[in-house]
């Protein structure tokens, strides 16, 4: 009677004994791969993000993640509790490797590791001119606290989508590792400057607002949220500048700034200068509602004047929108300012050149070039240069400022080289409205002709070959002896008549003394 007690007692403690046996075992068996609750698992030790600059370098300022303008870097820093550097040197497949010497972690174990992102809320881009993404990068990984591991996944470039919602990672380990999946959740309005060194866990951020709730019964005042805004986060206009009498379309992009409260009955004022004026529509727009964070486009028509001065002009957009704070409704306003360039239109032309048809080797000719300004504003710095296979190429003028509807011109001598074709041409460089340097040419062509006597004003140029054949003249047919006989003759007619005149005088004479 006594035996079935015992019987059963025995029987008792050999279950326990079996069960106690295999919890041992199992205990061995699954040491190290206990898989906990995401929070306790991983701790996010440092959230950094860099924005990207217009020039497509890295910004090396720490920023918080809340626009959803331009892609930024991500870095998140992890530490997992559940395995240690040692663990894995042990899967690492290089035969190289020492405990003793630095170990390096090969790269097949690292490419094993694997993290996705909530591509709703923030989706990896690709950079400029490249159309592949680049993946998720695990890198530092060291010990921490002894038994524990830190590592770091840097995301390249991540753009917030607008949408509201947190940064969630899901991290995946090596399948020999055995510890499936990580699932984390990084708060946007964590991720600040002044939280890069904090700790970062969703079970973290749980307890702190249960202390915040624990607290409102305190001692401590309620804070309001801080005063919401709106900001200007983008526009565009086509790019550029816009031209005189011309049209163009700009399109605002506001953003509510406050992370916590929406604002509602948003009404948008746009106050243009006198160089535009508004088309299709007026310049009050009203927007019912916006929730916290989020962005709304609104394109207004414009048209610039014709006479719109060729400077940045200035558009002041002046919001008034409410809000509801500690169950009160309050009204708030904002004014933002955005600039538009102008440019007038380049109407500044050159006629063609004024040049006679032929020149004459040795003599100047006068060139003309006449230019006009047919803008509406003064065209600066006009100066004029003459090139070609002249006999003075580059020579310059400086003719100063052109005002609109006003001409002007520049002249220049040329000579030819030699004869033939005469070519050349005429460049005019001036500033515009805009300080843009700007450069009108056109050519010129003449005839050249060689005159060994230039042609006397007034009358007609002889043509050696129209002039008749030379003629002998007489006094050259004479021989010499012709001209000693002649000469003979000439002295004796000489000395008759010289004797006669005498005979006569003295005759005379003779006459004069017989009267007295």
């Amino acid at each position: 009677m006594n035996r079935f007690p015992n019987r059963v007692l025995s029987l008792i403690l050999a279950v326990v004994f079996l069960f106690s046996a295999a919890g041992i075992s199992f205990m061995l068996l699954f040491k190290g791969t206990t898989v906990f609750a995401t929070t306790e698992i991983n701790t996010i030790q440092s959230v950094k993000a860099y924005n990207y600059k217009s020039d497509g370098s890295i910004d090396d300022q720490i920023t918080s993640i809340v626009s959803n303008i331009n892609p930024f870097k991500l870095i998140v820093t992890v530490i997992d509790n559940r395995f240690t550097m040692d663990d894995i040197y042990e899967k690492n497949s290089s035969s190289s490797v020492t405990s003793e010497s630095s170990p390096i972690i090969d790269e097949t174990i690292i490419n094993q590791f694997s993290v996705s992102i909530n591509t709703d809320v923030f989706c990896p881009v690709a950079a400029p001119n490249e159309t592949i993404v680049k993946k998720p990068v695990f890198s530092n990984f060291k010990s921490v606290k002894g038994d524990s591991v830190s590592y770091t996944i840097t995301f390249d470039r991540i753009k917030y989508t607008g949408k509201e919602g947190n940064i969630k990672l899901g991290i995946s380990y090596p399948t020999q590792f055995g510890l499936g999946r990580a699932n984390l959740e990084l708060e946007v309005y964590e991720l600040s400057p002044n939280k890069s060194s904090s700790s970062y866990d969703s079970s973290s951020r749980r307890n702190r607002d249960d202390d915040d709730d624990d607290d409102s019964s305190s001692s401590r005042p309620d804070i309001a949220p801080p005063t919401p805004n709106i900001i200007v986060s983008e526009y565009s206009y086509g790019g550029g500048t816009v031209t005189a009498a011309s049209n163009f379309a700009l399109t605002v992009k506001f953003t509510n700034t406050s992370k916590k409260l929406p604002i509602d009955n948003i009404v948008m004022k746009v106050s243009v200068p006198e160089a535009f004026t508004m088309t299709s529509s007026s310049n009050t727009f009203y927007i019912d509602k916006m929730s916290k964070q989020s962005s709304v486009e609104r394109t207004i028509n414009l048209s610039v004047k014709p006479n719109a001065e060729p400077i940045s002009h200035p558009i002041k957009l002046n919001f008034t929108f409410e809000a509801v704070i500690d169950e009160a409704r309050k009204q708030y306003t904002s004014e933002q300012e955005i600039s538009i360039p102008v440019a007038q239109l380049d109407r500044f032309l050159l006629n063609p050149v004024e040049v006679p048809a032929e020149v004459y080797m040795g003599e100047d000719s006068s060139v003309s070039a006449t230019f006009i300004n047919k803008g509406k504003t003064v065209v600066y710095n006009v100066t004029a240069e003459i090139t070609g296979n002249i006999s003075q190429p580059g020579q310059r003028q400086f003719i100063g400022n052109v005002e609109g509807g006003k001409d002007d011109s520049a002249d220049f001598l040329i000579s030819a080289l030699e004869p033939g074709t005469v070519s050349g041409e005429i460049i005019i460089t001036y500033e515009d409205a805009n300080m843009n340097v700007n450069e009108l040419r056109t050519p010129f062509t003449t005839t050249a002709i060689a005159m060994d006597v230039p042609p006397v004003e007034g009358e007609m140029a002889i043509n050696p070959e129209d002039m008749p054949p030379d003629t002998a003249v007489w006094y050259k047919t004479v021989p010499v002896w012709g001209w000693m006989v002649g000469g003979v003759v000439l002295v004796i007619f000489a000395a008759f008549t010289i004797k006669l005149v005498r005979a006569r005088r003295q005759k005379k004479l003779e006459e004069q003394d017989e009267d007295i």
